[in-house]
């Protein structure tokens, strides 16, 4: 009995070994050559080129991440992974405004500006005042004023006219967050000082 080796018609991968009827004056099978392959170890495959198995990458099944946005995409072709891409799993992001930076061999977790930090407090400060509107609570003026600095600093390119208007373009230095007004306790207390 012939042992031949099989392999897949288009990715040529080797696909394992036969004894096929062989009838005098033919050749071996399509798809087959006399060569063994070597064992291939975990995370390659041998595939035929023609004269001889070349040992190759096979990521197939495995997801892995775009280093410019860290979007995942799975890979399914054989061979090395594709530029710009990495194994390694993103880190989750925790605050408002973080961001993924690859740099060349592990995420980098960027915090997010004063600017960003600023505008994800004033629209937890919003939620909070619909919230606490059904049950007749208005903001104080300390809780104004403390949402109305965390408004100029998100929106650094809007005169200040109140809480609530937006006007022409007025570059405001951005330099750190306001502090809440002390002594005002929770501001998702209706009986805190937060709340008139």
């Amino acid at each position: 009995m012939l042992t031949v080796y099989s392999y897949h018609p288009e990715t040529k991968e080797y696909l394992g070994e036969q004894t096929p009827y062989i009838s005098i004056g033919t050749g071996i099978p399509a798809g087959c050559t006399l060569v063994a392959p070597a064992v291939a170890e975990t995370g390659f495959v041998y595939c035929w080129n023609g004269k001889e198995w070349v040992k190759t990458e096979n990521h197939r099944g495995e997801t892995v991440y775009n280093e410019a946005d860290a979007s995942p995409f799975e890979i399914k072709q054989l061979g090395p992974l594709p530029d710009g891409y990495t194994e390694l799993v993103p880190p989750a992001l925790t605050q408002v405004g973080e961001t993924l930076n690859w740099e060349g061999s592990a995420w980098q977790i960027v915090p997010p500006s004063v600017q960003q930090q600023a505008l994800s407090k004033y629209q937890q400060g919003i939620s909070q005042c619909s919230s606490m509107a059904p049950q007749g609570k208005t903001p104080s003026d300390q809780m104004q004023n403390y949402y109305q600095s965390l408004w100029e600093i998100a929106y650094p390119q809007t005169k200040k006219v109140s809480a609530r208007v937006q006007l022409n373009a007025v570059k405001v230095p951005v330099q750190t967050l306001p502090t809440p007004p002390a002594g005002l306790g929770d501001p998702n207390d209706p009986d805190s000082g937060w709340w008139a």
